[in-house]
């Protein structure tokens, strides 16, 4: 949450003339409802199994860049079939940056992970999360220190590129 993964993929599928689906976006579209609703009416665990299937469901489709959502690759079947079905890219963003783009009002109005974190001790549990995510993202095929977005979309496209 809050790395760049929707802004950085946009520029990056713009860059390569790919496709761009955010995961979030396109869960909402084929559920005809918000992820904060998903997850308040039905729970976390039940919004997992939708990604997962909905993810799975991209694989149909070629040349497309795909935000996921930060959880996305928590889920470990999710994990191998993606690293197995595509470049899986970790935008390793600093702990502060992500800090200051989640602490708007806006940010947590749409993450209903944050949303639950909200009040007294908001920077310890953002860090946590952000702590308990990291081994999954070091095992994504490509690793871009995000420090800037169009940085991160040039490197990318550097390593995507054949020898």
């Amino acid at each position: 949450m809050g790395s760049g993964k929707t802004t950085v993929g946009k520029q990056l599928a713009k860059e390569l003339n790919y496709y761009f689906v955010d995961l979030d976006e396109f869960i909402e579209e084929k559920t005809f409802s918000k992820i904060s609703l998903l997850f308040k009416q039905f729970g976390e665990k039940y919004f997992r199994e939708l990604e997962k299937e909905y993810l799975q469901d991209l694989a149909v489709y070629e040349n497309m860049v795909v935000a996921c959502g930060g959880g996305t690759i928590t889920n470990l079947e999710n994990e191998k079939w993606m690293n197995e079905n595509g470049t899986t890219i970790y935008l390793n963003t600093p702990f502060k940056t992500i800090l200051k783009q989640l602490s708007v009002q806006s940010a947590i109005e749409k993450r209903p992970l944050l949303q639950e974190m909200i009040g007294k001790d908001f920077e310890k549990k953002l860090k946590v999360l952000y702590d308990s995510r990291q081994v999954h993202y070091e095992k994504a095929s490509l690793k871009i220190d995000n420090k800037k977005n169009e940085i991160a979309v040039m490197l990318i496209k550097q390593a995507l590129q054949p020898s």
